[in-house]
């Protein structure tokens, strides 16, 4: 499951599983949120020994101001967990909904095919969406 989640992150399919765009260039992402480009930086992208991040960086032509991380861990017993975390600041209020449906659908798109009956848990502070599984 773990190398799964990476795959479905680094290609996008975490992203396109909820109807949003995405693809990367280098440093560069552009997700299609609503039909509208919207611009991002790569600032991590590290596979390490049993840990994998992924965060990007809101740019000028974004809906959003902030940052999204992803990421997975495998720890000794074979569990994974996976963890979403946002800072940002819509440029319109209701994309607050938005950004918290997205972030419970990138949870369940680091899955495998199928996968959605995941154990949810949100730990603050700011309420980091964490899901786990084997």
């Amino acid at each position: 499951m773990f190398d799964e989640a990476v795959v479905r992150i680094r290609s996008g399919r975490m992203h396109r599983g909820i109807g949003i765009g995405f693809r990367r260039r280098d440093a560069a992402v552009r997700l299609r949120i609503l039909g509208l480009p919207n611009w991002c930086e790569v600032i991590e992208d590290r596979l390490g020994d049993g840990e994998y991040e992924f965060v990007y960086r809101a740019g000028a032509r974004h809906v959003l101001s902030g940052e999204e991380a992803f990421v997975v861990r495998l720890d000794d017993a074979g569990a994974v967990t996976a963890t979403v975390a946002a800072v940002s600041r819509p440029v319109w209020a209701p994309l607050n909904r938005l950004q918290g449906w997205a972030m419970a659908g990138y949870l369940r798109g680091m899955g495998p095919r199928g996968h959605r009956k995941a154990q949810k848990t949100w730990r603050n502070p700011g309420k980091l969406p964490t899901v786990k599984g084997r």
